[in-house]
């Protein structure tokens, strides 16, 4: 899994780099999202013999492309039904300014997450357009947040939605259900994913996130000879 943060669209990209089916390795995917990293002459507009690293805001945009044309890819090992879930940081994103009018959110109370206080937030969309899809129709999310009261990281997410499509009479749960927990990575200071369980309809997957680490790079100028 990558993380990308796009400043321009203010939003997480997460891409899933498939490396094996049903024990099976799919050809030419260790380095995927390696090669979308690579420089090439049109994605930053430079010309000449420099060797320089330097991005652009075309560039970076680029590679975004790039990217997200990755998560397209990895679509076809998704099971049915099609679905813009699956992201871990999804529900981070109902958390930035421009999206919060999307929701209402009410406190409900305090819990207590892997020994940490917790305010726990319930929330509903009610904007015309939705965040997520399945089968290629708008769904209307709802669901829970838990933030840290001490410092306020969000500790668990849980997303839920009634898909028609999915839906049956004799429900007892929501026909998608998609819950994240969230554990502070020691190496990189930084909160990240530890566990995913997904739910939709008669679908459940549990994901676990290991071996965290920032993608780093490097480069070097060339003087003129």
């Amino acid at each position: 899994m990558l993380y990308w943060w796009i400043p321009k669209d203010r939003a997480w990209l997460s891409v899933r780099n498939v490396t094996e089916v049903d024990g099976r390795r799919i050809p030419d995917s260790k380095t995927r999202l390696e090669r979308s990293f690579e420089r090439d002459s049109s994605s930053d507009g430079r010309s000449g013999d420099a060797d320089v690293l330097a991005l652009s805001s075309d560039s970076v945009v680029a590679r975004s492309d790039r990217l997200r044309a990755l998560q397209e890819e990895a679509r076809r090992f998704d099971l049915k039904p099609d679905r813009t879930i699956g992201n871990p940081t999804l529900v981070l994103q109902f958390l930035l300014p421009e999206n919060r009018a999307h929701f209402t959110f009410t406190h409900d109370r305090l819990e207590k997450i892997g020994g940490a206080s917790a305010l726990k937030f319930n929330f509903v969309e009610h904007s015309g357009s939705t965040v997520i899809e399945i089968d290629n129709v708008p769904i209307t999310s709802a669901g829970s947040i838990w933030i840290d009261e001490r410092n306020g990281s969000v500790l668990k997410t849980l997303l839920t939605a009634r898909v028609p499509s999915l839906s049956k009479e004799s429900a007892r749960h929501p026909d998608v259900q998609l819950t994240v927990d969230f554990h502070q990575d020691s190496r990189l200071a930084l909160m990240v994913p530890s566990h995913m369980e997904e739910s939709t309809g008669d679908l459940y997957c549990r994901s676990t996130y290991t071996n965290c680490r920032r993608f780093d790079t490097s480069g070097r100028v060339v003087s003129p000879k």
